[in-house]
């Protein structure tokens, strides 16, 4: 009797999809995976002293950093926060005169992996397109001053996502922990933005905006 009741729910999560069949809370809580905390979480409040001065010269994305989306999917009215990662980031930035004279960061957006893997290939195939734009990329397009060494700036710059460009103008968390600059923001964004379909996924849906997450440890 236990054997067919397992062949029957089995049979009913495959066809109908498991939130649907075991509500929507006990998916969130149980079925998937505590999205990561955000990447500004990660800059101690501990820092190392650094002088402004110190920070002049070309910087280039190390061990550590890792880049990708915060989204929530919405089951009957349950919000269910998905995070998706990837370590393939690379770039550089300048700092020259106590300014942050440029910077460019990409990252592999075909790469980027969360808990299950049919939502990721929803995303590479329907929703980004990885195989016609697998990049994203963000390349500074104004100065920034800056005046320590640990702080939030305002930066503007370019934002491609889905081949689509963007000026955006974003929160940047600095940090210097063990000769190493800590750089970290969440970008909102909304999909439709950068031609982006908001993601359904049968039984759950995706909101039609998330946030762009980086996390970046650069040495000289």
């Amino acid at each position: 009797m236990k054997n067919k009741l397992l062949v029957v729910i089995i049979i009913v999560v495959v066809i109908g999809g498991i939130g649907a069949v075991i509500g929507p809370k006990i998916y969130r809580d149980y079925f998937v995976k505590k999205a990561d905390k955000s990447p500004e979480s990660k800059i101690s409040d501990n820092q190392d002293t650094v002088k402004i001065a110190d920070l002049a010269g070309e910087w280039h994305v190390g061990d550590g950093s890792y880049a990708g989306y915060r989204v929530n999917e919405v089951l009957n009215g349950t919000d269910v926060t998905v995070t998706g990662r990837t370590k393939k980031v690379s770039g550089n930035i300048v700092v020259k005169n106590k300014t942050l004279e440029s910077a460019t960061i990409n990252l592999k957006v075909a790469d980027i992996k969360t808990d299950a893997s049919k939502r990721d290939d929803y995303f590479r195939t329907k929703a980004l397109e990885t195989s016609k734009y697998p990049d994203a990329t963000f390349v500074l397009s104004q100065p920034v001053k800056l005046d320590k060494g640990a702080a939030t700036y305002n930066v503007t710059g370019t934002m491609m996502i889905h081949g689509v460009k963007k000026t955006l103008t974003i929160p940047i968390k600095t940090g210097y922990q063990n000769q190493r600059v800590q750089l970290a923001s969440s970008i909102p964004v909304t999909f439709k933005d950068f031609n982006v379909n908001a993601p359904s996924l049968g039984f759950v849906k995706v909101e039609d905006h998330g946030k762009v997450e980086v996390f970046l440890s650069l040495t000289k």
